[in-house]
C-alpha cells in the first residue's frame, strides 16, 4: 500500500511511530505485531459474540491508510469524504452521522488535522 503521513514539519512518519501515537490517542495497548484497533477487548461482551465483534474491527492502517491510498488522498477532507461515500447507505437508511458510525476513526482524523499532519498518497 502506498501512503505516508507527514508530521507538522513535512517529514514522513514511520508506521511504528504513527501506531504508537494512535494507541495513545485511542487509549489501547501498543502491540509490535499488530496495528492499533479503536477498542480494547474488554469493551466487548465475554464469549464468542464479543470475540467476533472485537476481531471485526479494522485497524487504523486498514481503515484510514487504505482510504489514503485507494482514493489518492493528500488531505484529511478527502479521507473523510471517502468514509462518507463508503457509509452513505447506512447513514441514509438509519439516519446516522459518520461520527455515530465510526466515532473513533473520525476523531483520529481530526486529531491528525489539529496536529498539522498530512496524508500523502504514494504511487
Amino acid at each position: 500500500m502506498g501512503f505516508q503521513i507527514l508530521d507538522s514539519n513535512g517529514n514522513a512518519m514511520t508506521m511504528n511511530d504513527i501506531d504508537k501515537e494512535v494507541c495513545n490517542f485511542w487509549n489501547v495497548p501498543f502491540d509490535e505485531k499488530h496495528y492499533a484497533v479503536p477498542n480494547k477487548r474488554e469493551e466487548y461482551p465475554e464469549g464468542i459474540e464479543g470475540s467476533l465483534k472485537y476481531a471485526q474491527q479494522l485497524n487504523w492502517y486498514d481503515s484510514i491508510g487504505w482510504r489514503i491510498h485507494y482514493h489518492r488522498c493528500n488531505d484529511w477532507q478527502c479521507v473523510r469524504n471517502a468514509f462518507l461515500r463508503d457509509y452513505e447507505k447506512i447513514m441514509t437508511q438509519y439516519n446516522l452521522t459518520i461520527e455515530q458510525i465510526i466515532p473513533k476513526e473520525i476523531a483520529l482524523l481530526e486529531y491528525f488535522e489539529k496536529r498539522n499532519y498530512q496524508p500523502r498518497f504514494v504511487d
